[in-house]
């Protein structure tokens, strides 16, 4: 699981959309869906129903937006930032 996988899902999430998710990460459609579809595939659970017009969290991907992975709470530089999650502490 990488941190770009990470903060595609929660553009997506908060955007509604791929498209959303993509313009608000500065990436192309297509690569979202390549992240999305390679984190899928690492983790072996689909995160979104792609059978409607918008994508559609399955319980799985309900799971993973409620209960974010410890990497991504203590994760720097989320942009922006999930409501909720604390930035790690600098280790100077």
């Amino acid at each position: 699981m990488k941190h770009d996988q990470l903060i595609a899902l929660d553009a997506i999430v908060s955007t509604g959309t791929f498209r959303g998710a993509a313009e608000r990460l500065h990436k192309s459609q297509s690569a979202i869906s390549h992240t999305i579809r390679q984190l899928e595939d690492q983790l072996e659970l689909e995160l979104f129903s792609r059978e409607a017009y918008r994508p559609v969290l399955t319980p799985a991907g309900k799971y993973f937006t409620v209960r974010p992975p410890e990497c991504c709470v203590r994760c720097k530089g989320c942009a922006p930032p999930r409501p909720g999650c604390a930035p790690a502490k600098s280790r100077n």
